[in-house]
């Protein structure tokens, strides 16, 4: 509790200083010169709220509708504001600077932004983009906007006018930059931005490798909770605009918007996976987690096809409880004795506390500085660090548990075998007498592998007696392969048996594992098929047919070679009718009309 105190009074500290205003009566004139390199333009603007967005740049300059108010005085942060924002600031550059400067809006995410540059002679020369336009039509192609600012020598101090709408969050964050200092910044930070993201990365596929090696679903979660993360931070910094969909603009504020749903489904489906929520044992928090994950969910889609300002909200608001929610689960598994849980609470705290944070902003509950705006950043490159630490922690916990369970089941088994032992020779002696009897049942046709003819009438025995007792479909083929003399006679009996051979190998292919087949005699088969009517059974025998029409036999020479198949189905009105004898007289008329069809008997009738 000491360290945590001491977090929470450091972290409240970097606020207190990240979000104190500037105070004063006049808003000074930016002084621009040679030696200038960025100049943070918060302590320089003013700001005039314009809630129905009639304003026109002549009513702000003539300030007929309203007075333009400072940053001390009313923030920089607007949340969910469906107002528009005229910002002003003086600018006077130096005699000496040679060269244009930028104009840098930070916040990425603007729908609208408008910047009025004077021309020197009374008017204002306007440059226009924002998220509602195409990528391609920015002037600098940056993710953040950035505008040229020309530099005039003269000595007046000229005003410069910005107008900002969003149908999202609407942030104010103006800086001035020398061009080469802005050049060193990007290299620089997207130098550091790469090493983020790709730390980040590494550790979703690692996550994901270690669920394909492990089969552990949590790991799975993380990867994609580390996705969902990626993708809304890399929205938000602006890369997914400038590299993803630069010419869909009305797409990127609700996939930013939707991310956010996302992240808070797959955040509560890890979190729930790793504190053990979903078993059972903390039912409340369960709850909760569900909670969470329908209100993530139903923001996402929302965002996606519904109201967009309804459904951001609805995402910011799923974000913003994520944080407490998540943080009662770990405390609930951490008194419940899960000691992962305390890596996963340090890694929380500080994450969510980011999180808590970003929302905030978003919202307009906090103004927009370098310590808000990179706060879940910050929190995250803490997080991963802690959870992989707590992911140990849980494959030791796992590792443990194992042994304990091997060193149980030895136990058992010990003495589960003592008193097997006192039975082994009475079930010995049981087993002898069986085995005797089985030797002296030889089941096996030697070529083929199927059933000889003996088994194959105890198979359709058994059968036929399971048929008449529950009312069951049974079906018999008995399959004669056609002119097999003749390949005896001209190929020689090898070759025969060969085909014999290739037949079985596909009717064993065919049939299901309940199906009985056997070698009937010679060339005949006797195919026992139970729970097939008459259609499957047609459709079954017509399919070994093709099956055999199309074998290819080298020791034939590849000639085709064809079997006439004649069915039999067993009639519950006629129990006592032989299906064999029925089968055989539907082979012999398929043999007499003509060879390599199927022919089914009709019950007590005859064939058809």
């Amino acid at each position: 509790m000491v360290v945590v105190s001491r977090v929470l009074f450091l972290l409240l500290i970097l606020f207190l200083n990240a979000t104190v205003p500037v105070f004063g009566e006049d808003v000074p004139v930016v002084e621009f010169d040679s030696n200038s390199t960025k100049i943070d333009l918060k302590s320089y603007i003013q700001i005039l709220p314009d809630p129905d967005q009639n304003f026109s740049l002549s009513d702000v300059v003539n300030e007929k509708s309203a007075k333009f108010q400072s940053v001390a005085e009313i923030g920089n942060s607007f949340g969910f504001s469906t107002a528009a924002y005229w910002v002003v600031f003086s600018l006077h550059m130096g005699q000496e600077l040679q060269h244009d400067i930028f104009l840098q809006l930070e916040y990425p995410l603007s729908d609208h932004v408008a910047v009025f540059i004077p021309d020197g002679v009374g008017g204002y020369i306007s440059k226009v983009t924002g998220d509602s336009l195409r990528f391609t039509q920015r002037e600098v192609k940056h993710r953040s906007f950035l505008f040229r600012i020309p530099a005039h020598k003269s000595v007046e101090t000229r005003q410069y006018y910005v107008r900002i709408q969003s149908d999202g969050a609407t942030q104010i964050a103006l800086s001035l930059w020398k061009t080469e200092t802005f050049i060193e910044y990007v290299d620089g930070n997207n130098l550091l931005l790469g090493i983020y993201y790709g730390i980040m990365l590494l550790l979703m596929f690692a996550a994901f490798g270690s669920y394909v090696k492990l089969k552990d679903t949590i790991f799975l979660f993380f990867a994609l909770y580390l996705f969902s993360y990626l993708l809304f931070q890399f929205s938000v910094n602006g890369f997914s605009y400038q590299y993803l969909w630069p010419e869909l603009p009305w797409f990127t504020s609700r996939a930013t918007a939707a991310f956010i749903g996302v992240f808070v489904v797959s955040g509560a489906f890890f979190s729930g996976s790793f504190l053990q929520v979903w078993g059972g044992r903390h039912p409340r928090v369960k709850l909760l987690l569900i909670g969470l994950i329908v209100l993530g969910a139903v923001g996402a889609l929302l965002c996606l096809f519904g109201d967009f300002r309804f459904a951001l909200q609805l995402s910011a608001v799923a974000g913003l409880s994520m944080p407490p929610i998540v943080l009662i689960a770990t405390i609930s598994s951490l008194n419940a004795g899960y000691k992962p849980a305390r890596y996963f609470l340090a890694a929380c705290f500080v994450f969510l506390l980011g999180v808590f944070v970003t929302g905030l902003l978003y919202i307009g509950l906090l103004p927009h500085t370098g310590f808000t705006q990179n706060a879940m950043q910050i929190g995250s490159v803490v997080e991963v660090v802690l959870i992989g630490y707590a992911l140990l922690d849980r494959i030791e916990l796992l590792r443990i548990g194992k042994e304990e369970a091997t060193v149980q089941a030895n136990e058992y088994l010990r003495q589960l075998n003592e008193r097997l032992e006192i039975l082994v020779a009475e079930r010995t002696r049981k087993l002898k007498e069986k085995n005797k009897k089985l030797i002296k049942i030889a089941v096996q046709d030697g070529m083929t592998g199927l059933l000889n003819h003996k088994a194959s009438l105890d198979f359709l025995k058994l059968r036929e007696s399971s048929a008449k007792r529950y009312g069951k479909n049974l079906a018999v083929i008995m399959l004669d392969i056609d002119r097999f003399k003749r390949i005896n006679d001209r190929f020689g009996h090898p070759a025969g048996d060969k085909v014999i051979i290739a037949i079985a190998a596909t009717l064993k292919s065919t049939l299901r594992e309940s199906d009985g087949c056997g070698r009937y005699g010679g060339e005949e088969f006797l195919l026992i098929l139970p729970e097939l009517g008459v259609q499957d059974v047609c459709f079954l025998a017509e399919r070994i047919r093709k099956k055999i029409e199309e074998l290819k036999i080298f020791e034939i020479d590849n000639l085709p070679v064809t079997a006439s198949l004649g069915v039999a189905v067993f009639n519950p009105l006629m129990p006592d009718e032989n299906l064999i004898s029925l089968a055989d007289r539907a082979l012999y008329e398929a043999k007499h009309s003509g060879r390599n069809r199927v022919v089914i008997a009709d019950s007590g009738q005859g064939v058809k």
